[in-house]
Parts: C-alpha cells; structure tokens; sequence
C-alpha cells in the first residue's frame, strides 16, 4: 500500500511575500522531514497597524529555511512582543484579520465589542510559533500558539488545520476531524482563506481513514481534487483507500 512517508509543509505567500504555514497530516510513521510545495498567493490582503513588523517575519522565515529554528524563534517572540505592545488598551478586542472586509465582518459578528484592527502578520506571527514548537515535536507549547492565535484571529483557517495536524500526529483522528471542519469553514467563508480549503479536506480526509471511515474519506479527497486537480497526495490517499478495499475483498 502507498501512503506518504513525510510530512508536507504547505508555504502560501501572503501579498508581502511571507509565507502562511500549515501542515497536512502524515502518515503515523512520518519521519521528520519535509517536502515544499508550490508557493501561493493569498487574495485580498491589506495593510493594517503592526504592518512594520512584517520584516521580522520574514527574516525569521529565512531562518526556518535555513534551518535554524533558534534564530527564528526568537525572531518571531520579538515580533510578538511588538504586536502585543500595540494592543495595550483593555476596553478594545483586537483581531488580526486580512483586510476591512474581514474587520467589518467580525464587527457585524459581534456589536458589542469595541474592535481595533491588528495587521494580519500578527496572526503569522503566532503561527510560525506553533509551527517552531511542533517542529520540535513540543505539541502542547504549540497548541497553546494555536489557541493565541485562534484568539486574536478568530477568522483563521490555518489555526484550524495545523490543530488538526498536530492532533493526526498525536492519534487524536475524531478531534482531528473537528479542526478540519472548523478550518474548512472559515476556509469557505472568506477569501484569503481559500487555500487552507484543500488543505483543510485532505487533512480530514486522513483523519477519516485512520477511523475506518473510508467512504467519507474518498468524498473529501474527491472535493479537493475538485479544488487542487494536481495534488498527488490526494491521489495517492484515493488509491490507498482503493487498496484497502481490496485487502479486505
């Protein structure tokens, strides 16, 4: 039976050229490495306060790239600490969110709430944090990353899959499959979201066939294809759930 033999690390290149991360779901014996897919561009980003921060960001990708996890991460607290520094008034919910329309949008979601926009790079930010932590295999320093970030941008389908990574690598399928679907209803919602929706559907889609729930599993790896027609994970997931129909034949 062919499965994956590693994690993917999924790089989409927001308008400023740094890149979102999140991780599709390995197989349980993934070895450590990773393979980099193309580079896409998410649609609709503006600018909004903390956008000066967004040079650390990418200094501390480079870093990723070149392996040294220590520089980076210390790169990414330093933007942290920045972007925490801007949201210092009580009164106020600060969201990290891509643009006015996503700002608007949470403000019709909550009119109650006193609502300061937060440049999206914040949401980056904690992200690549979690990313660093899962990275080093620590899942609940992550997930604690995960649960900033899903705080300060309550819009964001990437929390969404990489919890649902995270829980895939720890046997937690069921969970797995929750985050997915939360990722890829926000993923559906807005915009900037679109490509964390295939992501959101194959990562789900291994989720159900580490539960049995092989029929599931083969309509989600159909749906993404329908979204990413190239993709051979979903491929190569397609003919594993063929295989183990056969097995069991």
């Amino acid at each position: 039976m062919y499965r994956l033999s590693a994690p993917i690390l999924v790089l989409g290149v927001l308008g400023f050229g740094l890149p979102l991360l999140a991780e599709e779901a390995p197989p349980p014996k993934a070895t450590n490495s990773a393979s980099l897919e193309t580079f896409m561009e998410v649609v609709g980003l503006e600018d909004g306060p903390g956008v000066e921060n967004r040079a650390l960001l990418a200094k501390a990708f480079k870093d990723m790239r070149a392996g040294d996890l220590a520089a980076a991460e210390k790169g990414l607290k330093e933007a942290q600490a920045k972007f925490q520094a801007l949201c210092k008034d009580p009164k106020k919910t600060y969201v990290s969110v891509a643009n006015r329309k996503e700002l608007e949008a949470y403000k019709k979601d909550h009119p109650d709430q006193d609502v300061a926009w937060i440049d999206w790079s914040y949401l980056e930010t904690m992200h690549m944090l979690a990313f660093v932590a899962a990275s080093k295999r620590d899942f609940k320093a992550a997930l604690d990353y995960l649960a900033q970030e899903e705080k300060v941008a309550p819009f964001s389908a990437a929390a969404h899959n990489e919890r649902g990574y995270i829980f895939n690598h720890m046997g937690k399928y069921k969970e797995a499959v929750e985050e997915y679907k939360k990722g890829k209803a926000l993923a559906e919602r807005f915009e900037t979201g679109r490509t964390d929706l295939p992501i959101a559907l194959r990562g789900m889609g291994f989720a159900l066939i580490e539960l049995g729930q092989l029929d599931e599993a083969q309509k989600v790896f159909e749906q993404s294809l329908k979204i990413d027609p190239n993709n051979s994970t979903a491929k190569n997931e397609l003919l594993y759930i063929e295989q183990m129909r056969q097995q069991k034949k």
